[in-house]
């Protein structure tokens, strides 16, 4: 059976918090010895937008503008500049916010720090254009917003339907005056934001966020927007990661409310090192792991990539250092991020926007986007600051269009077909190039079955998967030692097999309960069910969850706390169990016979589908309707291991077994079953599925020689 320490965990998990709040700078050590903490960062208080035209004085709001696809520059007859910070404050006071990617960070704040008003532009010699002629008047507009969206594809989108329904976009910025939310309210569409209390009625760092959100809208003219205002009430920048951190928190919250935001776009970030050294240079910051834990629960994710290139004859001092190497800081330049750079309108590249490599990856920016056009401002949209919001208007008509995107699918298609203005591919000062909308719309690929994978490992029993991003699978098996052993596939692609211990007699069942938990289930060698789980920082278990069992096992859950597990029993028939927040119920008679080993799914709350194979050798289907059990159905056979269920998305199954050929067959339901589908391959185990978006199943078997064989399904390039 699972090791001794088998019996029920009573503690329950265990949580990392992030706790923001300000400390004396000479206690930060004593804070940092503290039992429990892992680390103290100090809060960064001069992280900005990146906009150019700011620092010259010019004007940029506009009363009364429509957010139409032709916009048009009317007057404006104020400035309005970021007020200085006399001393610090907690942003949130007394508030934790939990975090299961982050480390345990207290976030302390240096007080007496004095914000400052922004520098103007010095007369600092660089170097050459890196990809002449470049393009350094940033008051000078090239082409208006609506003959932006022209250029980028944006309207190719709009004549094939996409205009932005049903999407919402968070401008992470310095705020919104939203119209219907104060009296001078300028920027429409705004449904919501952050902080909760008074979204849309101010615009901070010179209305830097309706520049944002009118770029967004020129792009994506039926969208939807949340003002996430990260800047201070004061207008300066003070305690700007922390308000970063909780903004993003809350995107995070309400997307697993009601899957909204889809797209945040983010124009600011630190202009030297110096700032906030730790998170410029350190992937494992906290506010680092929110945004990579945004992207997780499947948030499309936009940053400039700012305005310390060395291309112009001139340099914004507040850089630190300017050019490659030095000029992308922090979540800007992370790996997983969308990085954007600035061309203009004609093509030409501007010559201060920051070039790779990133602090935190070596490709960067990803591409270019068009800034130094009419739109918001009344002389121009200026600074990777406008050219995000553009691309991320892009972005969100291409998510509409393609609704199962990711991240990483929608970043590489971008790259893959953006139009080429550097040395021949990739480039750190252009990235792949400037995008095109109608290229990437057009290069929507058809979904297929791809070839089977051979993942290696010795595997004594099969295989169980489980999916809690669109960008990570989790497969589980029993090494010949017995023991249970997993290997993890992101978008680095698949990770060296893990062992997990205990003593296994079947093969694993695995699910998840939301963002980075998972469980797993075994029978141990007294034929009782045991779990092990991962709580967000480590494994745990095992517990022991009772039997006795003559067959596997299979496991689902549709809610935070909720566990189903199935089995069967020496009676030959299929028992069922559930976990919730109270605990373990007790064991329920489903009925039967069966034959093998159970497989089960969940499609959405308060749903379960389990499948079987019956006497007969043929695939039987009972299903929870909410009130009472349904079934049996028999979908057919005959076959002789299997079943394998997953979900696509509500009201959809996928359910897969092994034919008397030994080959994977699947058939899908989405209100009427298909036919039965030869997938080939030979398995000699139950085989195991799961999918991580609507267009993508993972399927997964033993093969002939104990190894684990992968074969995928979802959009491929023609």
């Amino acid at each position: 059976m699972p090791p001794s320490d088998a019996s029920a965990d009573e503690r329950g998990p265990s949580r990392t918090v992030t706790v923001f709040g300000t400390v004396r700078r000479d206690k930060i050590a004593d804070l940092e010895d503290q039992s429990g903490i892992v680390r103290v960062d100090e809060d960064a208080a001069a992280i900005e937008p990146f906009d150019r035209t700011r620092d010259r004085g010019e004007s940029s709001g506009h009363p009364g503008r429509r957010a139409d696809r032709s916009r048009r520059a009317g007057d404006s007859s104020r400035r309005v500049r970021p007020a200085p910070v006399a001393e610090a404050r907690t942003t949130e006071s007394g508030r934790t916010s939990e975090s299961p990617r982050a480390s345990a960070t207290a976030d302390a704040r240096t007080e007496g720090a004095e914000a400052r008003e922004l520098p103007v532009e010095t007369g600092q010699a660089l170097g050459v254009c890196p990809i002449p002629p470049c393009d350094c008047s940033p008051s000078e507009a090239k082409g208006t917003l609506d003959e932006v969206a022209e250029y980028v594809g944006a309207k190719r989108l709009w004549d094939a339907g996409y205009e932005g329904e049903e999407m919402v976009v968070g401008v992470v910025d310095g705020g919104i005056t939203a119209t219907g939310q104060t009296s001078n309210g300028e920027i429409p569409r705004v449904v919501g934001g952050w902080p909760e209390d008074d979204w849309g009625t101010t615009a901070l760092w010179d209305r830097h966020g309706n520049m944002c959100a009118t770029d967004v809208l020129g792009i994506a003219p039926k969208a939807e927007l949340y003002d996430i205002r990260v800047a201070s009430r004061t207008g300066g920048t003070k305690a700007y990661l922390s308000r970063l951190f909780h903004g993003v928190d809350w995107a995070i919250r309400k997307h697993r409310e009601d899957g909204t935001p889809h797209v945040l776009t983010l124009s600011n970030g630190i202009y030297r090192k110096s700032l906030a050294p730790s998170y410029a240079e350190d992937p494992d910051h906290q506010v680092t792991r929110k945004i990579v834990e945004a992207i997780d629960e499947g948030i499309l994710v936009l940053f400039a990539a700012g305005n310390c290139g060395d291309g112009c004859s001139w340099s914004d001092s507040r850089c630190g250092s300017t050019g490659p190497g030095g000029s992308i800081w922090g979540a800007n330049g992370h790996g997983a991020v969308m990085t954007v750079g600035g061309v203009n309108i004609e093509g030409q590249f501007v010559g201060y926007s920051s070039q790779g490599p990133a602090s935190l990856a070596e490709d960067k920016p990803d591409f270019c986007s068009v800034t130094h056009f009419k739109g918001y401002k009344e002389s121009a949209d200026s600074g990777t600051s406008a050219a995000t919001p553009v691309a991320a208007g892009l972005v969100t008509l291409l998510k509409q269009a393609d609704p199962s995107t990711t991240q990483s699918d929608l970043k590489d298609r971008l790259k893959r077909t953006a139009t080429d203005i550097g040395p021949e591919g990739f480039d750190i000062h252009s990235g792949a190039g400037i995008v095109d909308g109608e290229k990437a719309f057009e290069s929507r690929a058809e979904s297929r079955w791809g070839d089977w994978e051979d993942l290696g490992g010795t595997c004594l029993h099969g295989v169980g998967v489980a999916s809690w991003s669109a960008e990570r699978v989790d497969a589980f098996t029993v090494g010949p030692d017995a023991e249970l052993y997993r290997r993890a596939w992101d978008t680095d692609g698949w990770h060296d097999w893990e062992r997990l211990g205990g003593t296994c007699v079947s093969e694993p069942a695995a699910t998840t309960r939301g963002q980075n938990s998972l469980d797993v289930f075994v029978l141990g060698t007294d034929n009782h069910l045991f779990r092990t789980w991962w709580d967000g920082d480590e494994w745990r278990g095992w517990e022991r969850v009772g039997g006795p069992c003559s067959e596997g096992v299979a496991a689902t859950s549709w809610g935070e706390d909720r566990l189903d597990v199935f089995t069967v029993g020496f009676d030959n028939q299929l028992r069922h169990k559930t976990r919730d927040a109270d605990g373990w119920g007790s064991w329920e008679s489903l009925g039967g016979p069966c034959n093998s080993e159970p497989a089960a799914t969940a499609w959405g709350e308060d749903s379960l589908d389990v499948f079987v194979l019956g006497t007969d050798n043929h695939l039987y289907h009972k299903w929870w309707d909410g009130s009472s059990w349904r079934g049996w159905e028999s979908l057919g056979g005959p076959f002789v291991r299997g079943p394998a269920a997953t979900s696509r998305s509500e009201g959809t199954l996928d359910v897969f077994a092994v034919g008397t050929d030994n080959r994977l067959y699947g058939r899908s339901w989405d209100g009427s079953w298909d036919d039965w589908e030869d997938l080939g391959g030979v398995s000699i185990t139950a085989p195991a599925a799961v999918s991580r978006t609507p267009d993508r199943l993972d399927a997964f078997a033993v093969g002939t020689d104990s190894t684990l064989q992968h074969r995928a399904y979802g959009p491929t390039e023609e």
